[in-house]
């Protein structure tokens, strides 16, 4: 059996001679175990896959993250406004003027001289790209001041409604492999990209599933969930066998 996703080579050995247990256990092949197996595995992984968990509530936190994180990257004028006023309100005016006029390089400068911890910078929204780089950090350290703040607030919007994206591509794999139960609503309402396959001649198995989401290296999945989606796999296979050796051991007893 292969599987292109990137995990522990013992635990994939693992599952692999549970499966084959498994399929003997049943009385069935290898090949009609595997797709509901990889399926269930692929609900495992999306588990695993930022934000963690299937609950409506840990999409609603990761929402709210998410927001919070885009507001300390692009603060509101109104925000900083009220920053300078609690250093000192004789010099907000004169910071508003600036804004207003454009004159983006002098309400740099005042941001730098009174408010130098904070590092903002003045100028048009870039698109969300200083966001990108800071997703992941625990706290924001570069900030960039925008005059027209209905481009964050889109740019806002758009990206909340991408939660669960990432799970999406493995939500997709599972789909092609029989279905998404397991994986939350808001993952599976996603159109990401992600395949599913169990091909072979039943001698030699190859099982392919991707997820195709392109930022999913990038934090969506952290090195070594793959091995913990795998071995959790592992672990309700086992549980599975023991609990059908446990019906023939009763079913022996009633003869």
């Amino acid at each position: 059996m292969k599987l292109n996703i990137e995990v522990n080579s013992y635990a994939m050995a693992e599952l692999n001679l549970t499966l084959n247990r498994l399929a003997e256990s049943t009385g069935k092949t290898l090949k009609e175990v595997l797709p509901s197996q990889m399926r269930l595995l692929a609900a495992d992984l999306a588990y695993v896959t930022y934000p963690k968990g299937k609950g409506s509530g840990d999409n609603a936190n990761h929402m709210k993250k998410i927001r919070s994180r885009i507001a300390e990257v692009y603060p509101h004028v109104g925000t900083v406004v009220n920053l300078l006023k609690n250093v000192d309100s004789k010099i907000v005016p004169r910071f508003v003027k600036y804004m207003n006029n454009r004159q983006y390089g002098q309400a740099k400068l005042m941001l730098d001289k009174y408010l130098p911890n904070m590092n903002i910078s003045v100028g048009s929204f870039d698109g969300g790209k200083l966001h990108k780089e800071q997703s992941e950090q625990k706290n924001a350290s570069r900030r960039l001041l925008v005059a027209g703040y209905s481009r964050v607030e889109a740019y806002a919007n758009k990206t909340v409604r991408k939660s669960g994206f990432a799970k999406g591509g493995f939500a997709t794999a599972a789909r092609q492999l029989g279905g998404v139960r397991g994986i939350p609503g808001w993952a599976t309402r996603q159109k990401a990209p992600g395949t599913g396959t169990v091909t072979g001649d039943g001698r030699t198995l190859t099982v392919t599933m991707t997820n195709l989401v392109n930022y999913l290296g990038a934090g969506a999945l952290k090195k070594g969930d793959e091995s913990i989606a795998v071995s959790n796999r592992q672990k309700n296979v086992t549980i599975l066998l023991d609990r059908i050796q446990t019906n023939k051991i009763k079913k022996l007893m009633r003869r």
